[in-house]
This record gives structure tokens, sequence and C-alpha cells, in this order.
């Protein structure tokens, strides 16, 4: 059993502690049992607390006092307003609470099996209103909402708040085999599954309510993700070839369903001088451009920068020198 407890103070203005306890145990050398349970925290960042403000404009608001049903000819359906941000100086650290579970079994020699889930909840999720709902919310409130004398709104002012929190769970899967080739050399294979089990995050909506919505499998949460490497060393030299997978999920956009791919590398290395390792690589092999996704994001428009890219394939070339 480990015992962990860290006692940083974050940026200066906040304390907290990040306790954590590790529990192994193997009842014979082919089988291991695991579990840890742990706490964290985030202080919040200068820019989160700081009085500076940051002046920029929302477009389209509709005003509930004025325009309590949307009407394209009332332009105070579709308000352009004054947008003014600024640090909460009373924000608290964000604080999560870990659990994971599993186990390792070989059950033969260089063959291993990892598996492990995990549940990680996350509350006081530092973040800010959308700028409808703060509306929504405060119509009348002079600090948030400012107006004329005409009673038209002109500036909406915006502070980070605590509403938020996050609940997910999940299991990750780990296979590894080495398998000798006598002249060839030595193979050694690796394949790795990560699930997301579900993924509910928990919200202020647009009528001011705590609402709870399930994200798992949508377009920053693809229910699984892949990974695979196979390596060949003989002697001196290494040629490996890996990559790497997502799940399809739903789309934000109108692709409803965007579909899964999988990116392949290869690499080629050498280490026959001393202290000297040059290693020459292709990624993206195939020249595997991203699932498409009708989700707009600046010039990310077309696909999730989360998940990949439009770069294709590119070749790299590395040299690493050890001073001894």
């Amino acid at each position: 059993a480990t015992l962990l407890l860290a006692s940083p103070s974050g940026n200066g203005s906040f304390a907290a502690t990040s306790p954590k306890v590790g529990v192994r145990y193997q009842p014979n050398s082919n089988l291991l049992f695991r579990a840890t349970a742990s706490k964290a925290f985030r202080a919040p960042s200068l820019f989160e607390t700081s009085p500076a403000q940051q002046t920029s404009f929302s477009f389209g608001i509709q005003d509930p006092v004025l325009c309590p049903e949307f009407n394209e000819d009332n332009p105070e359906c579709v308000r352009d307003i004054r947008r003014v941000a600024q640090g909460n100086p009373e924000l608290k650290p964000e604080k999560s609470t870990a659990f994971t579970l599993g186990m390792v079994i070989e059950p033969m020699r260089d063959f291993s099996i990892a598996i492990d889930g995990w549940k990680i909840d996350r509350k006081d999720e530092i973040g800010a209103f959308l700028d409808q709902t703060l509306i929504n919310v405060f119509p009348n409130d002079g600090n948030i909402v400012v107006r004329n004398a005409a009673g038209q709104i002109i500036q909406l002012n915006q502070v980070p708040v605590q509403l938020n929190k996050t609940k997910t769970w999940g299991v990750d899967l780990e296979v590894a085999l080495k398998t000798n080739l006598g002249a060839a050399g030595m193979l050694t294979s690796k394949f790795g599954l990560s699930y997301v089990g579900s993924y509910k995050f928990t919200t202020i909506g647009d009528d001011g309510l705590q609402t709870e919505a399930e994200f798992n499998g949508t377009y920053n949460q693809p229910r699984y993700r892949t990974s695979w490497d196979f390596a060949l060393n003989r002697g001196p030299w290494e040629v490996s070839i890996g990559g790497y997978g997502v799940g399809g999920y739903t789309g934000l956009g109108t692709t409803e369903h965007v579909s899964p791919f999988e990116v392949w590398n290869l690499g080629v290395a050498y280490t026959g001088i001393k202290n000297l390792k040059i290693r020459a690589g292709v990624n993206n092999l195939v020249d595997k451009a991203p699932a498409f996704d009708d989700e707009s994001s600046g010039s990310n428009a077309g696909y999730n920068p989360q998940w990949g890219d439009v770069i294709g394939r590119f070749y790299t070339l590395e040299m690493t020198y050890k001073f001894k």
C-alpha cells in the first residue's frame, strides 16, 4: 500500500491538499491486482481572478424584457451589445476525485494483459454563462445587464463562475507481447484501447436551472480510442510501425455521424554509433485525411482538430547525441 499527501499552494492565493492512496496485491508471479483513490485540485489562474477587463461584442442577443417572444421585426430580438469580461477574485480551486481498479495478467513469459477501470468526478469547475443565458437569468440586474435610459441593453458584464461539474468513467486495456524471431530479431507488439462508458456534464441551462447532459459519443468525447505499436529490433537497427484510431461520434454540425478513422506511422532508427541515435520517420504513412465533420471552428472548419489534422503525410529526421 502507498500513501501520498501533497500540499502545494497553487498560484500563491490558495492552499489545498492532494492525497493519494494506492494498493497492490500479487498472489503469484502471473497475477497482480491494483487500486488507487486520489483527490486533486486546480487553482484559478491569474487571468480568471484578475480585475483586468477585456472588451468584445456579442451579436444577436434576444432581450427577454423588450422581446419576450421572438419577432424578427423587433430589433430588441437580435441586438448587438458590448461585452466586458474580467476575473473573479472570489473563485475557489476546482476539485476532483478519482478511483481506479485493475489487474495485470501474465499468462506466459513476455506476454501481459492489463485492464483498469476508472472513475473521475470533478466539481466547482470554472466557466462562464453563455451570454444569452446570463441575460435570461439576470435581465434586471444592473451589475450584470447594463441598460440605457430607454431600457435597451447596451452592455453585458461577464465574470467566471463555478457552476459546472463532470462525471465520467471508463476502461483501459493494454496488451503487450515480445516475440523472439531468431536471426530476424526481437519483435515487440503493443495494443491499447480506451473506452469511455459515460461523460456527464452538469451546468446551468438557458432557463437558469441546473441541467445534466450526456456527452459520451459526441464531438470531443468519442467512445473509444486505440493505439498500436510494432517494433522489430535487430542489432543497432529498429523498424517500427504504429498509429492510433478514433471511434466514430455524433457531430455538432449537420453531419449526423462522423466516421471513425486511423493514422499509421513508420520509423527506422539506428544506434550503431556511440552515444548517437539517428531516426527517420514517415507520419501519416497512407496520407489519411481526418474524418469529415462540418462543425466550423475558425480555420479548422470541416474536421475536429483535437483528433486529427489536415497536414497529411510528412517526413521527419532526428539525431540525438548524449554527452557523457
